[in-house]
């Protein structure tokens, strides 16, 4: 049976952590991508035959790769998983995030710069995750 196993790992050198990880985990179609938490996380398929073989399966390949300590997995069926709904976030632009704060745009790229304010850089463009701005 397949399995999809989404491995978290304590370092929070994403870039450094791909190259070793599609290596060690070349032929469980791997994808490295960053948790809500700014760490690494692997995201593999394995053939096991229960959800304890896969979850040792998945540790084994991660910890091949030697790219740090593993801080959590997730195990389910393929199919499962491929079937669960990702919530994606919605996004705000820099003068979107200075509306709804009723500050301008400049104080919000201040913030960004600063790290007072969490954001993104897509591309050269930051957003920012509404659920960020509640409470400020």
């Amino acid at each position: 049976m397949e399995y999809t196993a989404r491995v978290e790992l304590a370092s929070r050198d994403v870039d450094g952590c791909v190259d070793p990880l599609m290596d060690a985990m070349e032929g469980y179609a791997p994808s490295v991508s960053t948790t809500p938490a700014d760490t690494a996380q692997v995201t593999v398929t394995v053939v096991a035959t229960s959800v304890r073989q896969a979850a040792s399966q998945a540790l084994a390949l991660a910890e091949a790769a030697g790219v740090g300590a593993v801080t959590g997995i997730e195990v389910l069926p393929a199919d499962e998983y491929d079937r669960r709904p990702w919530a994606i976030p919605e996004l705000l632009s820099v003068t979107q995030a200075a509306a709804t704060l009723g500050v301008t745009r400049q104080a919000v790229l201040g913030r960004l710069e600063r790290g007072t304010l969490r954001g993104r850089l897509v591309g050269s463009t930051w957003v920012v995750a509404a659920e960020e701005l509640a409470g400020l």
